[in-house]
């Protein structure tokens, strides 16, 4: 079965990811998408001792980290074929990617995103505004600064290819690249990118498949194929999930 347009063999898989847990949908392809682990977050338990004294005046210098509320995050690796298929998934032969390249995206988008050439382009800052607007972000005064483009604010990434659709490198304004060994990466190892479907009006999240594994985000000696971010809603102690739709586009 061909795809007309695709640069190279191109795997696509789809799923859907609730926050906590995962769903598969129907994939046309022989590949699954493990989830080993769980999820997992940091949560203070205790206070801190401090003694008080009568008629001592005391200065304390106090940092603190607060959980986000408008965030979720996901990791992990690929593993992929080459299939030479028949409509009903049957194979004739099958060649193992050892180091698969390509993006793996996910939307909140319900009816699927249309991958023609042209229907996917950078985010604009409209795109961003009303996705922070759905989700709750920014509901005091100003602007969080966990907000998606406070988050996604380089302009920086490695060029990639959408379907038929080329993106030069740095050609969108909204790119993030996750932490490696618990600090920032100035090498972008794990490079995302803010997309949008014209078709569907939908924000498209693309993050970059690293081949061959590179450090992750635990200071340790772990490796993974990707990092991403998607945003959710949980603030004002919103506890609802948030559906997204991912697809794996391997080259």
């Amino acid at each position: 079965m061909k795809r007309d347009g695709l640069k190279g063999a191109v795997l696509l898989l789809v799923v859907v990811l609730l926050v906590a847990s995962i769903v598969l949908a129907a994939p046309h392809t022989p590949s699954e998408l493990n989830n080993e682990g769980s999820s997992t977050r940091v949560e203070g338990t205790t206070g801190t001792a401090i003694n008080a004294e009568a008629g001592n005046v005391s200065e304390l210098s106090i940092n603190h980290s607060k959980i986000t509320d408008g965030w979720q995050g996901y990791y992990g690796n690929v593993t992929g074929q080459i299939v030479l298929d028949d409509a009903l998934n049957n194979s004739m032969y099958t060649w193992e990617l050892v180091n698969p390249e390509g993006e793996i995206y996910a939307t909140r988008d319900t009816d699927g995103i249309s991958w023609t050439a042209g229907n996917i382009i950078c985010a604009m800052s409209a795109h961003v505004e009303a996705e922070e607007s759905t989700l709750n972000f920014n509901l005091g005064t100003g602007q969080d600064v966990d907000g998606i483009n406070e988050t996604f604010a380089q302009t920086t990434h490695p060029g990639f290819n959408v379907s038929s659709t080329g993106f030069n490198a740095d050609a969108c304004n909204y790119s993030v690249s996750t932490y490696v060994d618990d600090t920032a990466d100035t090498n972008r190892a794990f490079n995302e990118t803010l997309l949008y479907s014209t078709s569907d009006t939908s924000l498209v999240y693309a993050a970059l498949i690293n081949p061959g594994s590179s450090d992750g985000f635990k200071d340790d000696n772990t490796n993974y194929d990707f990092q991403m971010l998607v945003a959710e809603d949980g603030h004002d102690g919103d506890t609802s999930v948030t559906d997204y739709y991912f697809y794996v586009e391997l080259s």
